[in-house]
Parts: C-alpha cells; sequence; structure tokens
C-alpha cells in the first residue's frame, strides 16, 4: 500500500507571501518577497559557517584559560604548557588570518548582536577569525 502524505504552508507577512507544499522527500513554494528577504535566505550558509567559526574560537579560548589554569595551580610545568600549546595550537590559539570583505562585516555585525561580549570591532574580529586589515578595508569601501 502506498501512503501519501503532504504538508502545506502559508506564510503572509509584510516581508513574505508564500505558499509551501511538502511531500516529505520535496518542497514545492511559489510566492513574492522583498529582496532583504530573499538576501538573508542566501546569507544564511555565511551565517552558519561564521557562527560556527566564531563558537570554535570561543572553544580555544576557553580551552587556553583551562591549560592556563592547570600551569597557575601547579599541575602542569610552564615547558608542559608550551609544549601542549605549541603541539596542538589549533585547539588553543585563536588566529585573525580570515579575509573579511563587505557582506561578512555586514554578517559578522548582524550576529555579534547576539553574542556576548563583542562590542568592539576588535573583539569582532577575533571572534570570527578576520583579519585587522581586511575589515578596515571592506570598512573603508563602505
Amino acid at each position: 500500500m502506498n501512503s501519501f502524505s503532504e504538508s502545506i504552508s502559508v506564510i503572509d507577512n509584510a516581508n513574505i507571501t508564500m505558499v509551501t507544499v511538502n511531500d516529505g522527500v520535496r518542497t514545492v513554494f511559489a510566492g513574492v518577497a522583498d529582496n532583504k528577504v530573499i538576501d538573508m535566505v542566501f546569507s544564511l550558509d555565511r551565517m552558519s559557517q561564521l557562527l560556527i567559526r566564531a563558537v570554535n574560537n570561543r572553544t580555544r579560548e576557553r580551552n587556553y584559560f583551562r591549560k592556563y589554569t592547570e600551569l597557575l595551580e601547579g599541575d602542569i610545568t610552564e615547558e608542559e604548557f608550551d609544549r601542549e600549546i605549541e603541539e596542538h595550537e589549533d585547539d588553543y590559539v585563536v588566529s585573525n588570518n580570515e579575509d573579511a570583505d563587505a557582506e561578512d562585516i555586514k554578517i559578522a555585525m548582524f550576529l555579534a548582536q547576539y553574542l556576548k561580549d563583542v562590542d568592539y570591532a576588535d573583539d569582532m574580529s577575533d571572534i570570527f577569525s578576520f583579519s585587522n586589515e581586511s575589515v578596515r578595508k571592506s570598512i573603508a569601501k563602505e
């Protein structure tokens, strides 16, 4: 016996009017949307990439301070601390080496309002690994 189920959704607000039909495998949709809504949909993938980078950078910071606490409490020696950081740099060190274009800056500024302690351009550069030079260039172009 073949069973077929589908769900129908209607979105109707100031920015988008759309009807969707989902059969569990594919979704068919038709509607009209403001360009800013469409732009946001296309930037969601980049937004996800930047959020993942931000979470990983916060994890690196946390890992570093945990290891530093071990050093301060005498659980490890300074040599062990230095060796651990050097041998596993990606686990402990935030690099600001990613080039940010104007679109990345806009997305990061949008995301920063929801992230704790991202109040200044330097905070934004650190959390998203943007190079300071690329941030300055992107802002200057705007």
